[in-house]
């Protein structure tokens, strides 16, 4: 198994003089080549680029980290099945998690993949409605969950808790992955969100998976032995058992926002 390069770029598309507590948005990004190859080098000017395209609200708030790989990197093809090599070449999924909430200067981390699209009055209506839930996280081993859901290409993008309700009962809207594997997130319960008024409390089971928001002083790291797409946030009993690891995931308090 090849070991990763570690390698944090604070504010890599921010302006030099930014302030990094003000930067609210961490992103982890893998660089398939060692640091200071030339294939490293132009992978960075690509992702530099993406510089031009970013609004100023979104640029100045953002920090990017990047991981580098040892050696060959993902190469194509090629690796007998099962090999190491083979390992050496999946997507590192869990150690970008851990080095972007490493890099977190905040107390609460909201934890969440790239490709998903928060509420943005989230963090606003925390604060001003719900300040004791985040004392409560702050002080806690409690984790509050964040329902994700997708939503038919044709449908307005909901923006509140009623038209989002609305589309789940017209059949527009469902529950992340509710249709190919519904255990992933269907411990959240998305008909008691449907008319919930207030967070409610949920047991973990396996092959949970939930974006959550909870502190950093006690959030445990992803298991970065787990590499490739899929079934790589958690892990069962067993598997966690097999891997000498505990699965402390299994220890927190979930509540349904």
């Amino acid at each position: 198994m090849t070991p990763l390069a570690y390698a944090t770029v604070q504010g890599w598309l921010a302006p030099p003089e930014g302030d990094m507590s003000a930067r609210v948005t961490l992103v982890a990004v893998y660089i398939d080549a060692p640091r200071g190859s030339a294939a490293a080098a132009e992978r960075e000017a690509a992702l530099a680029q993406e510089r031009r395209h970013l609004p100023a609200a979104v640029y100045t708030q953002l920090s990017i980290s990047l991981l580098y790989a040892r050696g060959g990197g993902m190469a194509e093809g090629g690796a007998e099945p099962g090999s190491a090599e083979e390992y050496d070449s999946l997507y590192p999924i869990n150690a970008l998690r851990n080095l972007a909430a490493g890099e977190a200067r905040t107390e609460l981390v909201f934890l969440l993949d790239v490709d998903f699209v928060p509420s943005a009055g989230l963090l606003r209506e925390l604060q001003q409605q719900r300040p004791a839930l985040l004392d409560t996280l702050a002080a806690s081993r409690t984790a509050l969950v964040v329902p994700a859901f997708e939503v038919d290409a044709a449908a307005p993008m909901p923006r509140v808790q009623s038209s989002l309700s609305a589309l789940l009962r017209r059949g527009a809207a469902s529950s992340f992955h509710e249709a190919h594997f519904r255990h992933g997130h269907g411990p959240t319960d998305a008909a008691r969100w449907a008319t919930a008024s207030a967070p409610y409390e949920v047991a973990f089971e396996e092959y949970y998976e939930p974006y959550i928001i909870a502190s950093r002083a006690w959030l445990p790291n992803y298991d970065e032995r787990f590499r490739g797409y899929g079934m790589n946030k958690g892990a069962p009993r067993e598997a966690a058992a097999e891997c000498l690891t505990e699965n402390s995931m299994y220890d927190l308090t979930y509540k349904v926002l």
